[in-house]
């Protein structure tokens, strides 16, 4: 099978596409003419495994999370949150944050989550990946050694400067303006 070069889409080519959708001529077997963008080679930070650790992984190919398994066995008491050792240290690349969040089957079958919702692992951090799991239940809850607790997910971030004002009349208006909690739900919704 040879590939087809690649290519940028044409308007004209947009255009046609649409048509086709619209009419229902489009079928599955066609291939349009372009391609996509080949996909940015992977990052290779250091990643460092203690004796009782595991690889964080995710768990099909189109997760975006790394779970981030137990080290050992853990009985978390009713509403106890227990620090929960994964034996995994890495170099996250700077520009990148990593991300604690609960697994979505722990928190809704096993009532168990990351402690303040989302936890946050900073690119130059150097020391071991604790996942805080906070039990929910009235009754204990267990992990065992190898059990996914959360995952991460890598996000980038902006490295900003503010500029300081001496008023806070000096700062940016906005529609909102001082407007808190719940206060964008007030607004009246205008179409």
């Amino acid at each position: 099978m040879t590939k087809k070069p690649d290519k940028k889409i044409s308007p004209e080519e947009i255009a046609d596409l649409r048509k086709m959708l619209n009419q229902g001529t489009l079928i599955s077997n066609q291939t349009p003419s372009w391609t996509s963008p080949p996909a940015p080679p992977p990052l290779l930070p250091k990643m460092y495994i203690g004796e009782n650790g595991k690889s964080p992984a995710p768990a099909t190919p189109g997760s975006a999370g790394y779970d981030l398994y137990a080290a050992q066995d853990y009985t978390i008491a009713a509403e106890e949150t227990v620090m929960i050792s994964t034996e995994v240290k890495m170099s996250i690349p700077p520009g990148l944050a990593g991300f604690l969040m609960s697994r979505s089957g722990l928190g809704v079958k096993k009532g168990l989550a990351v402690a303040q919702g989302v936890g946050l692992v900073d690119s130059d951090y150097r020391g071991e990946i604790f996942v805080p799991l906070y039990n929910r239940n009235k009754s204990q809850r267990n992990i065992s050694k190898g059990d996914a607790v959360a995952q991460m997910v890598f996000v980038p971030y902006a490295v900003i400067q503010f500029t300081y004002v001496d008023s806070p009349d000096d700062l940016d208006k906005t529609d909102r303006g001082e407007g808190g909690f719940g206060s964008s739900d007030k607004k009246e919704k205008k179409p």
